[in-house]
């Protein structure tokens, strides 16, 4: 984000934002959503200004209601057949704007998840050998919704026909697998208050 969106993100689309994001049920994954919560992540999805779509808007939204915002970046738009930037520019595409691009992508991956929920359960089992965090359990959701999981996959697959369509090798299929990584590791270090005094 560049400095000028950061500062017209002010307070009033601040409190827009945080009020778009309260109408989502916390920790309810999209696919296990009613149409009205379904609406409202459109709604929070289809938020924005000057610079700030779809596309970075969705991202930060993401870490507020992991299981039910997908992250609408230029990838998933390109997967549903869209040009790239096409989340963010004020065009038509198919007969619908940005808004009823959003919405459209939204709703599909809703469905996509719902009908495929074996599929995401096989695909968690399968990585678990390597990658055991997708399969974790905790509460009162998994560690990784089904929705982050959709999100690394359609990344990943649009990154690899992105390469093939250059002549690359594959970025991420049939690589050599890397050395696991433990959420540990990479788990925020909480701040704790300074015990006596500052010296």
């Amino acid at each position: 984000m560049e400095l000028t969106q950061l500062a017209d993100f002010n307070r009033a689309r601040r409190r827009e934002f945080a009020d778009r994001i309260g109408r989502i049920p916390a920790n309810r994954d999209l696919h296990r959503m009613t149409d009205d919560e379904i609406a409202a992540v459109v709604h929070a999805c289809q938020f924005g200004f000057d610079g700030a779509w779809a596309p970075r808007i969705t991202k930060l939204g993401a870490l507020y209601r992991p299981a039910a915002i997908p992250v609408l970046d230029g990838y998933v738009g390109m997967a549903f057949g869209y040009q790239r930037d096409d989340l963010s520019v004020k065009v038509q595409r198919f007969g619908l704007n940005r808004q009823e691009r959003i919405a459209a992508i939204v709703r599909a991956l809703a469905v996509y998840l719902r009908d495929h929920r074996d599929t995401v359960a096989q695909l968690r089992t399968l990585v678990s050998p390597t990658v055991p965090e997708p399969a974790l359990e905790s509460e009162p959701a998994p560690l990784i919704p089904d929705l982050r999981l959709l999100d690394m996959v359609v990344w990943t697959a649009m990154d690899d026909r992105i390469a093939a369509r250059a002549g690359r090798s594959p970025r991420w299929l049939g690589r050599p697998i890397g050395a696991h990584i433990p959420i540990e590791a990479v788990a925020p270090e909480p701040i704790h208050p300074a015990r006596g005094g500052a010296g």
